[in-house]
């Protein structure tokens, strides 16, 4: 963490599960950009407790990941906070908790986490096709995601 970051933005996802790398390809695109000098900006392909790591020092974390509901027409961008949550459906594994459990864990023992996480997660169609490519209308996100950030800021 740099000494005059804040801010965290972290991209979650896999790079080789289809669209479920748009988190990961979105943080890429953010790190480019020079308008965001001065936040870090990070990626991981892991969860819960990896994730709380991450997450120590900073103020404020914005989380960009995908999320399949089948609700939402592919794409769609949908804004969430963790106390949104109860549970996911695949939040855990036998060695690790999820990342709302994570949380939870980490503000009970005191840990200095963000008390602002910020959760923007994208429609997607594809995530059990091996492949790094995204269908389109999902990449198509990958853009107003980004100006949507920049008005956070």
């Amino acid at each position: 963490m740099s000494e005059k970051a804040k801010t965290l933005i972290l991209g979650m996802g896999n790079a080789i599960a289809s669209d479920d790398a748009i988190g990961l390809i979105i943080a890429e695109r953010i790190k480019q950009d020079q308008k965001f000098s001065g936040i870090d900006v990070e990626t991981i392909e892991s969860g819960g407790l990896a994730i709380l790591e991450m997450l120590q020092g900073y103020d404020t974390a914005i989380i960009i990941d995908s999320i399949k509901t089948g609700l939402h027409r592919p794409g769609e961008i949908l804004r969430f906070r963790p106390e949104d949550f109860d549970c996911t459906q695949r939040s855990a594994g036998v060695h690790d908790v999820g990342f709302f459990t994570s949380l939870k864990l980490g503000r009970k023992l005191n840990m200095k986490i963000p008390e602002r996480i910020e959760i923007i997660a994208v429609e997607i169609l594809e995530n059990r096709l091996v492949s790094e490519d995204i269908t389109p209308e999902v990449r198509a996100a990958v853009g107003p995601v980004i100006e949507m950030i920049k008005g956070m800021l």
